[in-house]
């Protein structure tokens, strides 16, 4: 259908028959006393042809099961009204089920770059069904789904001083993330004779290794390694 509205678009001036603003005029002009002619009239076979023209258009942009429910009707506003009528419910009913779906999507899984794009996607479906999704309902959204790996980055964007901006909030968790596999890749702070322990003969000191105190084989990653700091993010 979208091509069939762009084409209307384009040629306001013959929209009257298709949205009903101009009536039918009579088929034959009149006499003075009112009565019928057998002259065709001009007026009635330029308002037809729109109308047959606007009519092929809709019937032809049609699947064939569909066009066999509109078959009876023989103008393009009796088509369109009762595709319309048709329809209606069933486009309330994907509003519903988008908004749905938009609410419950959650990061947890996903990248960060996934995870807006599936919001997004659903926006746009929403979007074609009548249904705009504004960029501060969509931060809302992401804040509240993107996953407690980010609530730190999500306590930080919310306890700014104006309201963030859809873009802002993109690239603050797309930088969030990318510190995060910064700060889970293993790294390699022991070198690999460091990790081998060779045996060593038994200690006259009864009880005690001075070569391996206690909890000498942490590696050198103790707890502190995996603890968050809490980044300090500036409005640019």
């Amino acid at each position: 259908m979208t091509k069939l509205f762009k084409k209307l678009v384009h040629i306001p001036h013959i929209l009257g028959p298709f949205v009903g603003t101009t009536s039918c005029p009579a088929e034959f002009k009149c006499n003075s006393d009112g009565t019928f002619t057998t002259e065709v009239d001009p007026r009635y076979v330029s308002w037809h042809q729109q109308d047959q023209m606007i009519l092929s258009w809709i019937n032809n942009s049609l699947s064939p099961p569909v066009l066999s429910t509109v078959a009876r009707f023989t103008s393009s506003h009796a088509t369109w009204s009762s595709l319309e009528k048709r329809y209606a419910s069933q486009s309330k009913n994907r509003i519903l089920q988008l908004r749905h779906d938009l609410l419950i999507v959650k990061g947890e899984g996903l990248s960060i770059s996934d995870f807006v794009d599936k919001i997004n996607q659903i926006a746009d479906n929403l979007a074609l069904a009548g249904k705009l999704v504004d960029d501060d309902e969509l931060v809302n959204i992401i804040l509240n789904n993107v996953g407690p790996a980010y609530e730190i980055t999500v306590s930080s964007a919310q306890a700014r001083d104006t309201p963030i901006c859809y873009d802002d909030v993109v690239a603050l968790l797309l930088n969030a993330e990318m510190r995060l596999k910064v700060h889970q890749t293993p790294s390699l702070e022991a070198s690999p004779t460091a990790l081998y322990a060779p045996k060593t003969p038994h200690s006259t000191t009864r009880g005690r290794h001075p070569m391996h105190p206690r909890g000498s084989q942490m590696r050198g990653r103790g707890p502190s390694a995996f603890r968050r700091t809490p980044n300090t993010w500036s409005q640019p």
